[in-house]
């Protein structure tokens, strides 16, 4: 026929085209011997169905997976979505997930499924919360021997500057991750805890100064590698593990102000990171941990200050309308938002300028020991930051200090002594945010605020742990139904 016609024709071609680069399985050529090209090309025009055929299937099991992927992706944005419906619209499941026997939540950290819990008496546990939510029973807990002291007379700075009127006594810091926890003290001590199996491994410790106060401390980006602590003496450290042995060392540590005699306590810290320079999570760990472009945020009696997360060089200094100390930080969308002693949020847009570089060495190094050397031409990377725009101040203001702030995506959550916890919406990042829903009832050692896309919890209950859960949205329980605020 003709179609068979001119399949045998675009062989021919090809045969005479390629033949002398490509030997098809075709009998050499010798003088004056002729070539038979009938077996040859049956077999190629079998090879060519062949591979037609494999590439057809190929195509077909490609495509099938691409239409999974986009179903899935579907799937994922109308879960998304529907989550974020569920926290504008307060609709949600709470349930009290801890109880402490004979003392009371003074600090809270939550990784889900885990949260750590620093407590009055300075004890450090760590409860799975899902043992609550899958058995609806709550989890109580024994007392234990106290980690920090209760209280120390030593302190040189004073504890208003935290608690204002309520001091709770016990652990004044902590932060998880899912493998490690850190906790800070009264007297100076950081504690750092291994996550095991539903229970804490002491790690080690590190003394900041026995007349400090560790006021916050914060996690690096990446699990297990970075801790970050400020004092009430104006001091802002970093803890990494380096080395071959992967040991905790402190690596830098600052002074916000020059002159250590000035009132400039580090109250609060804050990751804030460029996720458009975000390395890669095994790059991540062998140079020490955290993304790409990054900085710490310190907040202070004197306003907010920001550096190089891994050299500790000062970046930037934020000034804010206001002479109250940022007693709370948190970063999200862009945007820094700060929590103030005179019970109000500002936020302000960040800006990154001057893109870090991967500097050629430190990616051809294959040395994944994270050691010295790896900090010496990370601090090689040039990072700098500005904010963009001018100051904001979110409406209603809390009556009292706001203690902690939370972020998850296009939320923000806020704690105060007010004994009241916030949830703002920040979805429009070029509108002001709005109030949603708060939650009342808290009593006035309230300093913890802890969220992730599907939870809330907080202390503030005195010996009990609440967790509201967005994912799970069922009737909510009378005694911790949201209040409406104005």
């Amino acid at each position: 026929t003709k179609n068979e016609a001119m399949l045998m024709l675009r062989v021919l071609t090809l045969l005479v085209v390629l033949e002398p680069c490509v030997n098809f399985g075709l009998p050499p050529r010798l003088p004056g011997r002729s070539v038979s090209f009938r077996r040859p090309l049956v077999r190629m025009a079998g090879e060519i169905d062949s591979e037609t055929s494999s590439s057809s299937s190929v195509e077909a099991e490609m495509a099938s997976i691409m239409e999974s992927l986009r179903k899935r992706t579907a799937q994922l944005e109308v879960s998304k979505a529907t989550l974020f419906a569920n926290w504008k619209y307060r609709k949600f499941t709470s349930r009290v997930v801890a109880a402490l026997e004979d003392d009371f939540v003074r600090r809270c950290a939550m990784d889900y499924p885990l949260c750590a819990l620093g407590t009055a008496s300075g004890a450090v546990r760590l409860v799975d919360l899902r043992d609550a939510v899958v058995t609806n029973q709550t989890v109580f807990l024994k007392k234990e021997r106290p980690a920090h002291p209760r209280f120390h007379a030593d302190s040189n700075r004073d504890m208003s500057l935290l608690y204002g009127d309520y001091d709770g006594g016990g652990v004044t810091a902590l932060a998880m991750d899912r493998e490690t926890v850190a906790s800070g003290g009264r007297a100076g001590d950081i504690k750092l805890w291994r996550v095991g199996n539903k229970r804490l491994l002491f790690d080690q410790d590190f003394s900041c100064g026995a007349d400090v106060v560790v006021s916050s401390l914060v996690m690096g980006p990446t699990p297990g590698c970075e801790v970050f602590a400020a004092c009430d003496d104006g001091s802002l450290r970093r803890l990494a593990r380096v080395g071959r042995d992967r040991r905790w060392k402190e690596t830098w540590k600052v002074h916000l102000y020059d002159d250590p005699n000035e009132d400039a306590a580090a109250l609060s810290i804050a990751v804030v990171v460029d996720d458009d320079a975000t390395l890669s999570a095994a790059e991540d760990t062998r140079r020490g941990g955290g993304g790409g472009s990054s900085v710490i945020a310190c907040g202070s009696t004197r306003g907010v200050r920001c550096y190089d997360r891994r050299t500790g060089q000062e970046v930037t200094s934020l000034r804010w309308d206001t002479d109250a100390a940022m007693r709370s930080l948190a970063f999200a969308d862009s945007y820094l938002y700060a929590g103030g002693m005179d019970g109000k949020i500002r936020r302000r847009k960040i800006e990154f300028v001057n893109k870090n570089q991967r500097n050629p060495l430190a990616a051809d190094d294959d040395d994944p020991s994270g050691d010295d050397d790896d900090e010496a031409r990370a601090a090689q990377e040039e990072s700098s930051v500005l904010y963009a725009t001018s100051e904001e101040v979110l409406e209603p203001q809390h009556t009292k200090p706001v203690v902690s702030l939370a972020t998850r995506e296009k939320i923000l959550c806020s704690g105060s002594q007010d004994g009241s916890l916030r949830i703002w919406d920040v979805s429009e990042p070029s509108a002001t945010p709005s109030i949603l829903f708060g939650f009342g009832g808290f009593k006035v050692w309230m300093s913890s605020v802890q969220c992730d896309a599907n939870h809330l919890c907080s202390d503030g209950c005195d010996g009990i742990v609440v967790l509201h859960d967005f994912a799970n949205a069922n009737t909510q329980q009378d005694s911790f139904a949201p209040i409406p605020l104005r």
